[in-house]
């Protein structure tokens, strides 16, 4: 007995010595939104933090505290007064645009009944300049629920626009909703910044309009002369639940990237909600199109979108351009695009504008213009697309939604499941009126709330038109294919991978 106990030591100190250190607690990397990735403060931080209700121009903090619905609301309006509002007596501005300063969220809050909140960033008047947030916006995996329903020209979301912001951390609820282009559930416009760790469940639409996106609708480098040397963007481990519908350029993370002078990446990221881009009239029905599960339309710039997932459906109508991670990228605006280990799952549904061409699915519809070379290795399209596949990556079938789990009701108070003109729940038919993102199995608010993997966890000049069709990459079990075509897609294509 003691001879076999003294083997079975031996054996274990054997396989211990086989076992590189710190095998047995690798983990596969977080994909999307996740509790996990939270630095919680603590209890007596926060009660030590300054309420962001007692804020003081002459006698500015380091760090606020945000701790209900009026709080919420004055932080947007001192945002938006940094820059447009002087005090008459005194001179100074009002607000402050909180640069090199955080702001932590100490509790879920709910302004979705509330008439006094807009966009932080943007007083309520469609004429006023949006003013940027540029601090670091802490939300400590709280919940805020909104109702934007308005006009913001320059910018609408729970922000209008960040500059060299950082965004991380919470969960956005309800409904934003917007008749201007740029409208983001996040943020409307990115400059130079970061979102990290956000889920989106807020239902987002602006019907005849463009740039929308269910986290930011604009990637801009407006401000060209404050860019910093390799300034770049970026949105990481995100996930968006909310349906997403608008006329182009429109996609579960991105609308569209205009942004040439910086880098921009997106990584480990994952869409489950349902992305419309419709169409009204006529003149539109071949310009700046896109539709996708990630980004939109890479119009002007580079992109880099990495460990990705795609599981909504994604329909175009009459548009160019749909697939499960980029939409369009343009040749002509000197775009580049790197796609890496992403997958796509979701249907997708071409319907384009003439009875020329086909239409391609998988990860990008690639709107490709003039000089298209397909490699021989079937990987890159040369010079503005490389999709990459690793053996060494594995999909992780963990965050697929289960087929027989239940809708959950829209939380923002809208219960019709449908994307009505004004929004208002006025029937229950569950039905896709006026060419909206509402469905019967991914209801117009947000998916479901306990999706496996979750754990609840702009001012630039509009592009001249283009025409074209739909292209993609397609990307089978073990190889990649890639096709493209400049063409018109006239059949609906569809296909559940």
């Amino acid at each position: 007995m003691k001879k076999l106990i003294s083997l079975v030591i031996v054996a274990i100190m054997l396989l211990a010595a086989i076992i590189p250190a710190g095998a047995a607690t690798t983990q596969s990397p977080v994909i999307g939104y996740s509790e996990s990735l939270i630095e919680k403060i603590s209890d007596d931080k926060i009660a030590s933090l300054t309420d962001i209700k007692n804020f003081n121009v002459d006698d500015v903090k380091t760090e606020y505290k945000i701790s209900d619905a009026e709080g919420l609301e004055k932080f947007a309006t001192i945002v938006a007064e940094s820059q447009t509002v002087a005090d008459e007596a005194t001179g100074k501005m009002k607000g402050h645009n909180f640069k090199d300063i955080t702001v932590y969220l100490v509790a879920d809050i709910d302004v979705s009944t509330s008439v006094d909140f807009h966009p932080i960033g943007n007083n309520g008047s469609n004429e006023a300049k949006t003013t940027p947030f540029r601090g670091t916006f802490d939300g400590q995996g709280h919940t805020i629920k909104v109702s934007i329903n308005g006009s913001y020209s320059n910018g609408c979301g729970l922000f209008s626009g960040i500059n060299t912001a950082v965004l991380k951390n919470f969960i956005l609820e309800g409904k934003v909703v917007s008749n201007n282009n740029s409208t983001g559930g996040i943020v409307g416009w990115i400059q130079t910044s970061t979102i990290s760790n956000v889920l989106n469940r807020a239902m987002v639409m602006a019907t005849s309009k463009r740039f929308i996106g269910g986290i930011a609708a604009d990637v801009i480098n407006n401000d060209v002369d404050n860019l910093t040397e390799g300034a770049y963007n970026t949105i990481v481990n995100v996930t968006n639940e909310g349906n997403i519908t608008a006329q182009g350029q429109v996609g579960g993370f991105v609308g569209r990237i205009y942004a040439k002078e910086t880098k921009n990446y997106i990584s480990k990221c994952i869409n489950y909600g349902t992305i419309r881009g419709t169409v009204e009239t006529a003149n539109m029905a071949d310009k700046n199109g896109g539709t996708a599960g990630i980004v939109g339309n890479v119009y002007n710039g580079s992109v880099d979108i990495s460990e990705c997932y795609n599981f909504g459906d994604i329909t175009a109508t009459k548009q160019v351009g749909a697939a499960g991670i980029i939409g369009i990228l343009r040749t002509a605006g000197n775009s580049v695009a790197t796609v890496k280990n992403c997958f796509n799952k979701g249907e997708i549904t071409c319907v384009a504008v003439d009875e020329a061409g086909k239409a391609y699915e998988e990860l990008v519809g690639a709107y490709v213009k003039e000089n298209a070379i397909i490699t021989s290795d079937g990987v890159t399209i040369s010079p503005i697309l490389t999709v990459v596949q690793e053996a060494s990556y594995t999909y992780d079938a963990s965050l697929e939604p289960k087929a027989d789990e239940p809708v959950v009701p829209p939380a923002s108070g809208d219960t019709d499941n449908k994307d009505d003109e004004q929004n208002k729940p006025d029937d229950t038919d569950k039905k896709d009126d006026n060419n909206t993102a509402a469905t019967d199995k991914n209801d117009e608010n947000a998916a479901s709330t306990d999706k496996p993997g979750t754990t609840n966890t702009s001012n630039n000049t509009e592009p001249a038109e283009e025409k074209g069709g739909c292209g993609g990459a397609i990307m089978g079990t073990g190889m990649v294919l890639m096709a493209v075509c400049a063409c018109g897609c006239a059949i609906v294509s569809k296909k559940r991978r």
